[in-house]
């Protein structure tokens, strides 16, 4: 599964419109200076009941393990706090 953020679906914008409508640059250009203005957004680490949805259901008793796997793997990614 692909997450269609706003930078994403922009980059597919550039790669659609500027072959096929170059009369869409100047919008383009503008699209992506307002969004390289903006501040990087901060991830967030997934909540207890996110994680569990993941996992799925069939692997409950062993819902503490994956939890805590699943914090092991955002902190090494830099999500989250100093928890």
């Amino acid at each position: 599964m692909i997450l269609k953020t706003k930078e994403r679906e922009l980059l597919e914008r550039w790669l659609d419109d500027t072959i096929f409508e170059p009369e869409e640059l100047d919008s383009l250009m503008e699209e992506t200076k307002e969004l390289l203005a903006q501040p990087e957004p901060k991830r967030e680490p997934l909540s207890d009941e996110e994680i569990s949805k993941l996992w799925g259901e069939s692997y409950s008793g062993t819902t503490q393990m994956v939890r805590n796997f699943a914090r092991a793997i955002e902190k090494a990614h830099g999500i989250g706090g100093g928890k």
